[in-house]
């Protein structure tokens, strides 16, 4: 397949994962959001001339901050999972909004990034001293204007006394002269997932070379799984097929018949997983199923490759002994004579 083609296919598959991107198409939720325009102007004055302040100070009504509170700790833990799972800060105060009439989309402009400290009934919100930029934005603006650099709107953005100055705002208004948008005001902490790579591959107007040389790469790494396939099983040619696609990481689904070799099929997939040193999980609906793979492994020399669940000790012992009785072995030579016997 073709880089831009598997660009392309990436794309179609990130569009029907998760839901809207706040980045792209920002809407105001008091569930997942607290709109800190609307805070108290002391506690708010503090977050920008300290970089620290509590939540209680920015938001002060008591019905309010107790709102404020329970949707605070959603975007803390939703943070915390983000970056346990992914490696992935989400944690911001979202500042200014760029409305594009033609594509309807509302993107934020600057992310300062923000930490929550729980403070026993309350949270200490920290802010660092430099935003950075929407990359969403930054592909919406390099598309009109190519020689943008996103260094000079940060320039502006940093030092002063606001957290959405109005010279960031003026900047973005006359950087987009022309075009259908409109810039507002906006100030909200919240989750957002400024990942570059994810930005610039659902951005269809450009196909950077990092993305190129990583969907070549990609590529090469399929066809090099694909050719090196090593059978401990007989496989004819539509099951190696199976092998080829299975070890290329497709995913699928194999339908076939009693009797068709689904298990030597599935022996050959296990030891080639063992051997490329990858995990797999067995899942079978029979005990007896997942017994005969166990002694369909034993029977080509791999005892104890496949631990079950209701024989763990015998397993584990089947493979220290296969271990400890393993040779070494020319594979270079047995794969040449297997290519000649074929031929």
């Amino acid at each position: 397949m073709e880089p831009q083609l598997r660009i392309r296919a990436w794309r179609d598959e990130l569009q029907g994962i998760g839901g809207t991107n706040p980045l792209v198409s920002f809407e105001l939720s008091s569930f997942g959001q607290v709109d800190l325009a609307r805070s108290h102007p002391g506690g708010l004055a503090q977050l920008v001339s300290s970089r620290s302040t509590t939540l209680s100070n920015l938001v002060r009504d008591g019905v309010a901050q107790a709102r404020a509170h329970s949707t605070v700790r959603r975007i803390k833990l939703k943070a915390e999972r983000i970056s346990d799972n992914f490696g992935i800060a989400s944690l911001f105060i979202a500042g200014g909004l760029v409305e594009d009439e033609n594509t309807n989309q509302k993107l934020p402009i600057l992310l300062w990034p923000t930490y929550l400290i729980s403070k026993g009934d309350d949270y200490e919100i920290r802010i660092d001293a430099r935003p950075i930029l929407n990359p969403a934005l930054t592909n919406l603006i390099t598309s009109h204007r190519p020689s943008f650099n996103p260094n000079d709107l940060l320039a502006v953005a940093v030092g002063q006394g606001d957290l959405i100055p109005s010279s960031v705002l003026a900047l973005v208004s006359e950087i987009l002269q022309g075009q259908a948008v409109e810039v507002e005001k906006l100030l909200v902490l919240g989750n957002f997932v400024p990942d570059l790579l994810t930005t610039q591959l659902m951005h269809p107007a450009q196909d950077s070379s990092l993305l190129l040389e990583l969907a070549a790469a990609t590529e090469l790494q399929q066809l090099a799984d694909a050719e090196s396939i090593v059978l401990v099983a007989n496989a004819d040619s539509s099951q190696q097929a199976v092998l080829k696609k299975a070890l290329g990481g497709s995913s699928f689904a194999v339908e076939t018949l009693p009797g068709c070799g689904y298990l030597q099929t599935a022996v050959n997939l296990i030891a080639n997983l063992a051997y490329v040193g990858k995990r797999a999980l067995i899942i079978g609906p029979r005990q007896q199923t997942l017994d005969e793979m166990a002694e369909r492994l034993g029977a080509v020399g791999l005892a104890g490759l496949a631990i079950r669940e209701s024989q763990t000790w015998s397993d584990a012992v089947s493979a220290i002994s296969r271990n400890e009785k393993a040779q070494p072995v020319a594979l270079s030579d047995a794969l040449a004579a297997k290519l000649q016997a074929e031929a």
